[in-house]
């Protein structure tokens, strides 16, 4: 850790609205739940789901992007990764990033749910990321499938110009947006 955050780090007030607390710990804590059970729930047929997973706001200062099978990070390869982002802070007029205990508050949020078997940035990072073994539906996996596949016109219907692979704006692709069940976090 570099002088500058450490000093950072003692200097910053935990108890300030922007850092992750045990308040925010116990909110994520449910949030990762529903999203395990929402990677188990059966998707429509032709549904398709953003390989970039769902984004959910935890808080005005944090959110979550939750993504129910990783085909390409390198640690984590088939896993379900759960990646918690700051949207913005500062301290003395420098971005700050997450902090040593904020990330250990995270991983046993995450934890409560099930056991955390990756871990990358973090320390210093507007981000981080953990991943876990969860039991996803094949009809998940499927949506998501489709998703790599691309448009299925080879050219968007909608336009003259070529069709932009998984940011395809197509009308077969909005559907299939529009039939995936989301998650619901109350």
């Amino acid at each position: 850790m570099s002088k500058e955050i450490h000093q950072i780090q003692e200097e910053f007030q935990f108890e300030d609205a922007k850092v992750f607390c045990e308040e925010k710990a116990r909110l994520l804590a449910e949030v990762v739940r529903k999203a395990i059970e929402w990677a188990a729930m059966e998707q429509h047929p032709d549904a398709i789901i953003h390989h970039l997973g769902v984004s959910l706001d935890l808080h005005p200062d944090f959110y979550l992007k939750f993504m129910p099978v990783a085909s390409s990070h390198p640690k984590s390869v088939g896993s379900s990764i759960f990646c918690i982002n700051i949207r913005y802070r500062e301290f003395n007029g420098e971005r700050v990033g997450f902090f040593r205990p904020e990330i250990d508050l995270i991983r046993s949020s995450i934890e409560t749910v099930l056991p955390v078997v990756n871990e990358w940035n973090g320390m210093g990072c507007d981000s981080v990321s953990m991943a876990v073994n969860a039991d996803v539906h094949p009809s998940l996996i499927k949506a998501l499938r489709d998703n790599y596949n691309g448009c299925p016109y080879g050219k968007n219907p909608n336009k003259d110009k070529d069709c932009r692979g998984v940011f395809c704006s197509c009308d077969l692709r909005k559907k299939g947006y529009e039939l995936a069940h989301q998650p619901i976090i109350v």
